[in-house]
């Protein structure tokens, strides 16, 4: 599975059930920094959108989320559409 560089993706916000969901507004709406190979796909989130496939990449490969520790992780939602397979 690949996710390529531009790609649209939403970052997340905890919810009152202690989940992870979309901010599905324009303020949560980013973009993939660089191509990612085989991204962490996770289902033990909120999946409010059929469309979304939540899934775990680097913080810093998310333009304008900024992390100090390289290996920070986050949680975003993309397309289903915008995932290739890894030819």
């Amino acid at each position: 599975m690949k996710i390529k560089k531009n790609t649209p993706c939403y970052i997340s916000t905890l919810i009152p059930d202690d989940r992870w969901a979309p901010i599905l507004a324009d303020e949560g709406l980013s973009y993939i920094v660089k191509d990612i190979n085989n991204p962490t796909m996770t289902k033990w989130i909120h999946e409010p959108a059929p469309h979304l496939m939540a899934l775990i990449i680097n913080a810093n490969d998310v333009q304008n989320l900024v992390s100090g520790n390289p290996d920070s992780k986050t949680v975003i939602w993309v397309n289903k559409e915008h995932i290739k397979s890894s030819d």
